[in-house]
């Protein structure tokens, strides 16, 4: 290339960076098009999880919402490689933990320890601030809780055939001990009556075990409840019918019928279970579901369940998805049937 060719086109590309420098100075169509060319390294979302998880528990600690929510936040911490924090929010019969989830942003670091008083009973009583289908998206299902059918020592019937006839005899007369208005026990009641056809009266206290003590002394004349147990095995009540997985039997009381072989399912049980914010990913839905699929396989977990009246129970995230507004739409129906109302 001749001298003077080269000194021409070094001319040039010095002009060229010039112009192009005072464009952006100015504000110029070049600056506005190289502000908005996409980057060529895409921004991706940090991996899920790559901080601590809060799981919520609506209730006071030590009971057994609490107990279940500290297995799972530790099979949680092992199986995701993140700290879970449990977080106890009572309050609003237990609706302000279970609203504080449902409002949380959906990128699975908060979590629900929900059950089904709280998420498909309440709501039909009072407004809970959520709904219990569009305000969750459900993770698993961890447990059921079991009960026991029992009458005082001396009730009339020996079993559970009798208990009706003698119940059907006696519309109205004979009292159904409850933990408290509008909730799992008085429910339970409620519709073990409506499937037998009968007309039980509710006796409302505050606790299960105040109920349990008064059925001991004969005060009132039934409870469905597990707290039910120790009495029976003790002499102190007859449990006529046991209400486990399924409405079969119970492996604390093995000579006691299950509701299903006595002809009078229930067809429902208090279950435990995880909860996310909707709208929360399904493959962070499916990944925390994985963890609790393998904890509630685990023997330790079924023995730390049958201590507190409970028994595994996992579904998925499609199987609880269908189950609560089946079970919404149970009590609803029988709320409005017999005319419920909540302390």
């Amino acid at each position: 290339m001749k001298a003077g060719s080269k000194a021409w086109l070094e001319f040039l590309g010095r002009f060229s960076a010039l112009a192009f420098l005072r464009l952006l100075a100015h504000g110029g169509f070049v600056g506005l098009a190289l502000a908005s060319w996409p980057s060529a390294v895409p921004a991706t979302e940090p991996a899920w999880p790559n901080r601590p998880i809060r799981l919520v528990v609506p209730f006071p600690p030590g009971g057994g919402s609490d107990n279940i929510a500290r297995l799972v936040g530790k099979a949680m911490t092992e199986g995701l490689g993140q700290p879970v924090v449990v977080e106890n929010r009572p309050g609003a019969a237990a609706t302000l933990g279970a609203r504080l989830v449902s409002k949380a942003a959906p990128d699975g670091y908060t979590l629900l320890i929900g059950n089904a008083a709280v998420i498909t009973m309440t709501p039909q009583l009072r407004d809970a601030g959520f709904d219990p289908v569009s305000g969750f998206a459900p993770v698993a299902t961890l447990s059921g809780s079991y009960a026991v059918v029992a009458v005082r020592k001396d009730f009339p019937a020996t079993d559970f055939k009798g208990f009706v006839a003698h119940a059907r005899a006696q519309p109205g007369k004979v009292t159904c001990g409850t933990s408290g208005a509008g909730g799992a026990t008085h429910l339970g009641c409620a519709i073990l009556a409506d499937k037998l056809g009968i007309d039980l009266r509710a006796v409302h206290y505050k606790g299960s075990a105040p109920a349990a003590n008064d059925l001991v002394a004969g005060v009132i004349d039934l409870i469905i409840d597990p707290a039910a147990v120790p009495h029976v095995k003790a002499g102190r009540i007859r449990a006529l019918a046991a209400r486990g997985m399924n409405d079969g039997q119970i492996a604390e009381l093995p000579g006691v019928p299950g509701l299903a072989e006595l002809g009078a399912p229930m067809g429902t049980e208090t279950w435990f279970g995880v909860l996310a914010p909707p709208g929360t990913p399904p493959a962070i839905i499916n990944r925390i579901a994985a963890v609790i699929e393998k904890l509630t396989r685990s023997p330790d977990f079924g023995t730390s369940m049958a201590a507190m009246s409970m028994y595994p129970l996992f579904q998925g995230p499609r199987a609880f998805a269908e189950r609560i507004p089946r079970d919404s739409t149970l009590y609803r129906d029988i709320i409005q049937k017999t005319g419920i109302k909540a302390d």
